[in-house]
């Protein structure tokens, strides 16, 4: 083939190749992210990015405003809200600026009144430093148990910036006691001369009462570990306690006509005042959001005094036949102080934002010691077994313990302002 055929050749080659890279595609369904395409003058688009759909920023709006402290994005201001105090990498809290919260609650204890420990030594040593010779003394031997009681408690809480927190709080008992229950001191009064040996129940408690009322300023700062916070707490308190007791007495004489005298029956209040004052420690952590544990610890010291006013009936048989009756007026008054500590562990749950299921413990231990102690009985016939006979020397050389064990549960709401 010669040269100027294979040069024409080659040409119409070329010719109709061109001619098939001008010819139209063919028609295809267009995808479904190419059927929305901008337009040109489109509000959305914005110039210099054809093809980018975007929605034009409100003035004021966090989400388009600069963010600061982005190492990605330097000269940013961020505006997340920063977590407050986290426990967990989940917990947040709320941090209103005032808070009032009012708890309601009932609890269940044991307790260890002191007026029947106090009892158990005093009545022996006033027995022993009782004139006259045809006295019998009193020893003990049955030391008063501990009573299960049911108390009521109701609280009123200021918290400001969750830090500074102002409590008003009372705290009730009033619970009756069976003479079947082991609320007594007992005795054995030797014989000698004059009396045949005797046993007999001394002093037992029928009703225990107590009103306090507490008006309580704790303070909690924030520590290294997140959700803990620790603090102070300084409290004025006043206390009333009042103890429904009767006084028993037996004696029987060995001379002729024989004489049998005891007491019995009658209820004698004994109504105590109090007031102090309570400084100490508190700590509190805040597991979750819904969950956290408080602790107070607290070390108290009250002054107050008593008055004891009862009438009581003494029974006289003489010669195992003849029965009398007669009153008897017992009279005491004292001055009184209590020093002690007292503890309490809560659990505090959070439902809903706003109520509260508080469940604690609370662990109270304290002596009262006697200042001034003066009390007599009115007697128609001779050996009755008194508590007190003029000055109570066994009552103000001898210190009484008291206590309490209860757990407790509190049900409250939040209200934040």
């Amino acid at each position: 083939m010669s040269l100027n055929k294979i040069t024409l050749l080659l040409l119409c080659l070329v010719t109709f190749a061109a001619g098939l890279r001008a010819q139209p595609a063919e028609k295809k369904d267009t995808p479904v992210d190419q059927k929305d395409q901008p337009k040109p003058g489109d509000p959305k688009i914005e110039p210099g990015k054809p093809g980018e759909q975007t929605t034009p920023p409100k003035p004021g709006d966090p989400k388009t405003g600069p963010k600061a402290g982005d190492p990605k994005n330097p000269g940013k201001t961020d505006t997340a809200v920063a977590n407050p105090n986290p426990a967990s990498p989940s917990y947040s809290r709320r941090t209103e600026k005032s808070r009032i919260r009012f708890l309601l609650g009932p609890g269940y204890g044991k307790l260890e009144a002191p007026i029947l420990s106090e009892s158990t030594n005093s009545w022996f040593i006033n027995s022993l430093l009782r004139t006259g010779a045809n006295q019998q003394i009193a020893v003990p031997y049955e030391a008063p148990s501990k009573l299960t009681y049911v108390s009521t408690a109701v609280s009123l809480e200021y918290a400001f910036v969750d830090r500074l927190f102002l409590e008003l709080s009372w705290f009730h008992i009033n619970q009756k006691f069976s003479r079947n229950q082991p609320g007594k001191s007992s005795y054995i009064a030797p014989g000698n001369g004059a009396y045949y040996p005797s046993l007999f129940e001394g002093l037992r408690l029928l009703r225990y009462r107590e009103d306090r009322k507490t008006a309580e300023l704790m303070y909690l700062h924030p520590v290294w570990k997140p959700g803990l916070k620790l603090g102070v707490l300084a409290a004025s308190e006043k206390k009333f306690e009042k103890n429904v007791i009767s006084m028993g007495s037996y004696s029987s004489s060995r001379t002729s006509p024989e004489t049998t005298i005891w007491s019995e029956g009658g209820s004698i209040p004994a109504e105590i005042y109090f007031s102090g004052s309570a400084f100490g420690l508190a700590a509190r952590y805040q597991i979750f959001e819904w969950f956290g544990m408080l602790y107070k610890g607290r070390s108290f010291s009250r002054e107050g005094r008593m008055n004891l006013v009862g009438l009581q009936i003494q029974d006289t048989v003489v010669g195992g036949g003849t029965t009398g009756l007669s009153p008897l007026l017992p009279v005491h008054y004292a001055t009184v102080k209590e020093k002690g500590t007292r503890h309490n562990l809560e659990g505090i749950f959070k439902l809903y934002c706003r109520y509260n299921v508080v469940v604690g413990v609370m662990k109270e231990d304290y002596k009262r010691k006697y200042g001034v102690y003066l009390g007599d009985t009115n007697l128609t016939t001779s050996n009755l077994q008194k508590k007190t006979e003029g000055l109570g020397l066994g009552e103000i050389s001898s210190s009484a313990k008291g206590s309490k064990l209860e757990i407790y549960l509190r049900f409250g709401a939040d209200f934040f302002l």
